[in-house]
């Protein structure tokens, strides 16, 4: 397992890499928490930020820039039990205190912002149509250049985070992920004259990137 406390681009993941779950961004060193969307520290900045659909507040996403929604504020007992590991979500609950930037995860995003760091940015199913059909993909390098506290219709605040694709870089690309539902694929060995019948096996489905399952201790 590939684990690294550095900002910027991981050695090996291009723009574009998709991967089936949670846990192959962790083994891939790109973003290091499965359950939660801020990977970061207090005090030294974030990361990365996965977006995923489903939240009490949707992202907005246009691209090159979206708005991402911080951390807190939200009564996880009340949530909808997620599909991945039947973890619960941060925002798949009704909100019942108001969002700061004394949260650990906003205030490692309000640093990022502060220090101008780069963001790594992966987009989870359902997030928005710039998103993955299902799965996750890397997206590539982005700058904080707004944090702000908001008060909803709702009545409460949360915090907000303008981001910025960072340029030169490669572009977007539109992969939304191989097609649900592909069989394994069935590929005859070779075999020696002292071998018996032909022997079958399975080759591996979807992308050469998927990864196995490992846990990490990251926060959001």
């Amino acid at each position: 397992m590939r684990h690294s406390d550095g900002f910027g681009e991981v050695e090996g993941v291009k723009v574009g890499k998709w991967w089936p779950n949670r846990q192959g961004l962790v083994d891939a060193g790109v973003h290091l928490h499965r359950e939660h969307g801020i990977s970061g520290r207090k005090g030294v900045g974030a990361r990365s930020v996965v977006m995923s659909g489903g939240s009490y507040y949707q992202d907005e996403d246009y691209g090159d820039r979206f708005v991402y929604v911080g951390s807190g504020g939200f009564d996880k007992a009340k949530g909808v039990v997620a599909s991945e590991g039947k973890r619960r979500r941060q925002h798949e609950g009704k909100q019942t205190a108001d969002q700061s930037f004394a949260n650990a995860s906003n205030q490692a995003l309000l640093q990022s912002d502060i220090m101008s760091l780069p963001v790594r940015v992966i987009r989870g199913k359902g997030s928005s149509k710039w998103a993955p059909d299902h799965g996750y993909r890397y997206d590539g390098l982005y700058y904080v250049t707004n944090s702000r506290l908001v008060q909803e219709p709702s009545g409460f605040k949360v915090c907000k985070f303008d981001f910025e694709r960072m340029k030169p870089q490669h572009p977007l690309v539109d992969y939304k992920g191989p097609p649900l539902g592909m069989k394994p694929t069935r590929a005859p060995r070779k075999r020696t004259k002292q071998e018996g019948p032909v022997a079958f096996s399975r080759s591996t489905a979807g992308p050469s990137n998927m990864m196995k399952e490992q846990d990490d201790d990251d926060m959001h």
